[in-house]
């Protein structure tokens, strides 16, 4: 997971969230063939989600909202409703 971004998103004191993570992340995937264990897994995968959220791992996350668009590449033609009908 760490190598798995740029090596400033992460710092020293992510340390314990990322092992909380990586422990959620390990209980849910052992619950998840356990039907009559579903609350539990429910818990863990809240819990992973969560953190993500809070380690930025998620897309939305690691986005800020207002410059989206800006990354967005120029369109190179019409956009569909603008074309002619034949």
């Amino acid at each position: 997971m760490v190598g798995s971004v740029d090596h400033r998103h992460f710092v020293k004191s992510d340390v314990l969230l990322i092992v909380s993570y990586i422990q959620a992340a390990m209980l849910a995937r052992s619950l998840a063939r356990k039907p009559t264990r579903i609350k539990e897994w429910e818990l863990a995968v809240r819990a992973q989600s969560a953190l993500a959220v809070k380690l930025r791992l998620t897309p939305s996350s690691r986005s800020d909202h207002k410059t989206i668009a800006r990354r967005l590449p120029e369109r190179d033609g019409p956009f569909p409703w603008e074309k002619e009908e034949n």
